[in-house]
């Protein structure tokens, strides 16, 4: 967890109190939370933080070419040379003893100070050119990875308010079948039902408690999904104050498929990165190919040298034009290569523009459909409400057994969780559609 994203877990749980009585150890939060905590607390939206810097690094050293290159060096050495080995052969007077011809060992300080500028190479401007594109690049990853990370903590919120409804339609189960319970006990006193009609409405009870159980154990693992969405440590429970019809609000997206797509093909930073590599692999090209032009340097050697007390300075300064010739087609096999990558890279980023507007369909359609999916489970929902009052004021007179109630009662649970999926897939359809669009930041 990163710092901010410590500090920004610290608020909410200070604030919590102030929003919501909840335990102490939950969280209230809101989708407009979960969305920023999960910009910043995301480990991959870090690492990808990470790799701009990497890339921004990458330009120094690459502009680092176009400076001077400065080096010193000390060094003291006792040389012995053979004269003879030289080619000299010293005469020696007669009667005189044979002449050695090892002269030393002299010592020798030598004080250099080198350094080299170039002064015209058009490939070092290019590479700069590339580190640069990549930073672009990095930076675009880095919005599309968060976008990323904040689309699968708004994904995991639904998913946690999705829990929270069940369990919300499974303890009003619960307190209906306990109602019928009651009900049934009080018509087998007065001798009006049977005692089979107990046994079923107490089944239905268990059934009821064991799937409010069931929906329980969800929202505990939807809040582990939830903390890892966040960049939190697991164990933390939250308290939702969105529902699944509030959660993310309506849509941000332009009206029209044309215009989404549209709006979509300028905004998504996947799709940015995508075309920054295209454009990074044609500056490799270019850079590659100015490798064949002439490069000017100039360099200059000065120090001194010599025996200790005899030290001289000693200099050199020169200018060199230096032309490629042949290296054994290297250079244009590594064009080929390159220009491979950007022809790949162009694919990749025409493939992706397809896939952006198939994505921003589909989201759209989801939306259509949700829509129309909430108005029908809705209308069952009341239908099913109907139909249980109805087998209940039936039971209640003794005109029929509890069979009918019990039917209608898990018609009416199925009806409740028709809602509930219709509202989470509108959510979910919604989500997906801002995340197509690229204003994912925007909801909450």
């Amino acid at each position: 967890m990163t710092l901010r994203s410590a500090a920004l877990a610290a608020a909410l749980l200070l604030t919590t109190a102030a929003r919501a009585q909840v335990p102490a150890d939950t969280v209230a939060l809101s989708l407009g939370d979960a969305l920023g905590l999960a910009e910043v607390g995301s480990a991959r939206t870090s690492i990808a933080g990470l790799r701009v810097t990497e890339a921004e690094a990458r330009v120094q050293q690459a502009r680092s070419a176009l400076f001077p290159n400065l080096s010193a060096a000390v060094g003291f050495s006792e040389r012995t040379t053979n004269s003879a080995s030289l080619g000299f052969d010293f005469p020696t007077a007669p009667g005189a003893p044979p002449r050695s011809n090892l002269l030393g060992p002299v010592g020798v300080f030598d004080v250099r100070l080198r350094g080299s500028q170039p002064l015209y190479d058009p490939a070092i401007r290019a590479r700069v050119a590339v580190a640069r594109v990549a930073v672009t690049g990095g930076q675009a990853e880095r919005e599309a990875t968060a976008e990323d990370a904040i689309a699968q903590a708004g994904t995991a919120y639904v998913q946690a308010a999705t829990a929270a409804a069940r369990i919300d339609a499974r303890r009003r189960d619960v307190v209906i079948a306990r109602e019928l319970l009651d009900v049934a006990q009080a018509q087998l006193d007065a001798g009006i039902a049977v005692g089979i009609d107990v046994i079923r409405a107490r089944t239905q009870v268990a059934v009821a408690e064991g799937q409010l159980e069931l929906a329980r154990n969800a929202r505990d693992q939807a809040d582990l999904d939830v903390a890892r969405a966040l960049g939190l440590v697991p164990g933390l429970h939250f308290a939702l104050t969105d529902s699944l019809t509030s959660s993310l609000g309506t849509s941000q997206a332009p009206a029209g498929v044309q215009a989404a797509v549209a709006a979509a093909l300028a905004a998504r930073p996947d799709l940015q990165a995508a075309r920054a590599r295209t454009d990074a692999a044609r500056e490799a090209v270019r850079a590659t190919r100015l490798e064949s032009l002439p490069r000017v340097d100039v360099a200059a050697d000065v120090g001194l040298n010599g025996p200790y007390n005899t030290v001289l300075g000693t200099n050199s300064v020169g200018i060199q034009l230096a032309v490629p010739l042949f290296d054994g087609h290297r250079r244009r096999a590594r064009v080929a290569e390159q220009t491979a990558q950007v022809r790949e890279s162009e694919i990749a980023a025409a493939d992706l523009e397809a896939q952006i507007a198939a994505d921003v369909q589909s989201a759209l359609i989801g939306i259509a459909s949700g829509q129309r999916q909430q108005a029908l489970a809705q209308e069952r929902l009341d239908l099913s409400a109907e139909e249980l009052s109805q087998a209940r004021e039936r039971f209640a007179n003794g005109i029929a057994g509890n069979t009918d109630v019990v039917n209608a009662q898990g018609s009416l649970n199925r009806a409740r969780d028709a809602v509930i999926d219709a509202e989470a897939a509108s959510a979910l359809a919604r989500l997906r559609l801002a995340r197509a669009v690229g204003t994912v930041r925007t909801l909450g």
